[in-house]
């Protein structure tokens, strides 16, 4: 099953990277040519895995493969956009036609399920620059809007008009595979992961967390959260990829939460000491208290999205301690 998982995701970047196509490129062609080669080995070797296990697995390979061949002769003639987007077309039908057969009848037991999803969990941390440092510049920037410039209406006003707007695109994105490709291509083209394709994007979840917390929570808790998501996040991904020190058995680790723990006790430390009123014992708690809740927040997610979960929690930590200190 983890084979059957990798091979789907090497599927999904190569179908994101057909996307973004430069005919007139020979590198791009030969690259696209081999791609093409090494996924069809790797279907081939897939399918003779599940002979005695999954016709309709095997008869939807094998209709990708030959998707695949025809693809990357057309390439080798030199054919243009229009015959090649065609076939671009086909594979991603004949993909979708595949893991939905896999979804469906669910063939791994148990153990290989759980194996399968420890290894993609292991590739959603693997850390991307990119997505980092947007990751951190629309912390500061909501963070930086919200303290400064925007009251609490229009804030709110805000946020709800991109929810309905992101809102109705995730349900557009299920009905039009062009508007899916836009918004993963396009718009989130090298910060979206590889399965974001199928699933609600980050943003989203975003979104959703920011509007909650500015709804029910003050300024500075808001502000603050937003800095421990903008922050802690990525940088504890970074650190726990590379690092680790030990490892819990959800995959995540000892080095990246205390990454987490310190980076954010830091950042809202120095915000709460310069913008914020208070004494040194309650700047001291809150930030402590928001930074740890927001690391084990992280540290215990499992299935919904920590731009979600990540500024939720920490905010209603922080409002919890503010008003356990009157």
């Amino acid at each position: 099953m983890w084979r059957t998982c990798s091979a789907i995701e090497d599927i999904e970047r190569f179908l994101a990277e057909t996307r973004r196509h430069t005919t007139d490129d020979d590198a791009w062609r030969a690259s696209i040519a081999d791609k093409c080669t090494a996924l069809n080995e790797r279907l081939s070797s897939l399918s003779a895995r599940m002979e005695h296990r999954m016709h309709g697995a095997r008869t939807a390979i094998g209709e990708l493969r030959s998707a695949l061949t025809q693809y990357r002769d057309d390439i080798a003639n030199g054919a243009e956009f229009p015959s090649l987007r065609e076939f671009q077309v086909s594979i991603g039908e004949r993909y979708d036609t595949l893991v939905e057969t896999l979804r469906r009848r669910r063939i791994a037991g148990p153990a290989e399920l759980a194996r399968a999803a420890a290894a993609e969990a292991q590739e959603n941390r693997r850390p991307k620059l990119k997505r980092a440092v947007f990751h951190i510049l629309m912390g500061l920037g909501c963070a930086g809007l919200y303290q400064f410039v925007v009251d609490k209406p229009l804030a709110l006003a805000l946020e709800l008009s991109f929810v309905v707007f992101f809102g109705g695109v995730e349900i557009l994105r299920r009905y039009s595979r062009a508007i899916n490709d836009f918004w993963t291509d396009r718009v989130f083209g090298g910060l979206g992961r590889p399965q974001e394709r199928y699933r609600v994007n980050s943003a989203s979840y975003y979104l959703w967390g920011i509007t909650l917390i500015t709804l029910f929570a003050p300024r500075t808790i808001v502000c603050a959260a937003l800095l421990i998501l903008a922050f802690g996040d990525p940088l504890a991904s970074a650190v726990g990829y590379r690092v680790g020190l030990w490892r819990f058995r959800n995959g995540k680790s000892l080095g990246g939460t205390l990454t987490f723990f310190l980076v954010s006790s830091l950042v809202v430390g120095l915000y709460l000491g310069l913008l914020a009123d208070l004494g040194p014992a309650t700047w001291i708690g809150l930030t402590a208290c928001m930074a740890l809740a927001g690391a084990l927040a992280e540290l215990f997610n499992g299935r919904l999205d920590d731009n979600l979960v990540i500024p939720v929690v920490s905010a209603g930590a922080g409002m919890l301690f503010l008003h356990a200190v009157g």
